[in-house]
């Protein structure tokens, strides 16, 4: 499996319980982490119900929450991700995540 299969396939890896997680930490609602996301309190909401965020949103969200994108990933996600990279190779990752980066580009504009 490539990883721009997984990320089409990435609905249940439960990254929006995560993100409530770490929203609450820092004693943010979503109206705060959509002023510091530019994402709307809509989307947001969708996410940490169980939306796939695209990876732009991801970072955007990582980084007003202080964390890595990995933050929201559980082990075996991340391992997953490894034997995807193991088998691939780098090279085949990043030609990967061009394409999801270019493909979350144009669905953008329908988000948020």
């Amino acid at each position: 499996m490539n990883i721009m299969n997984y990320h089409r396939n990435a609905n249940n890896l439960e990254i929006g319980p995560r993100i409530v997680e770490r929203r609450n930490e820092l004693k943010l609602t979503q109206p705060d982490l959509s002023e510091l996301t530019g994402l709307s309190v809509n989307y947001i909401c969708q996410i940490e119900n169980g939306r796939k965020p695209s990876l732009t949103a991801l970072g955007k969200i990582a980084d007003a929450l202080n964390v890595s994108p990995g933050a929201f990933f559980d082990n075996s996600t991340k391992s997953k991700l490894k034997r995807i990279i193991d088998a691939e190779g780098v090279e085949s990752l990043l030609d990967n995540l061009k394409e999801i980066i270019n493909e979350d580009k144009k669905n953008d504009g329908n988000r948020g």
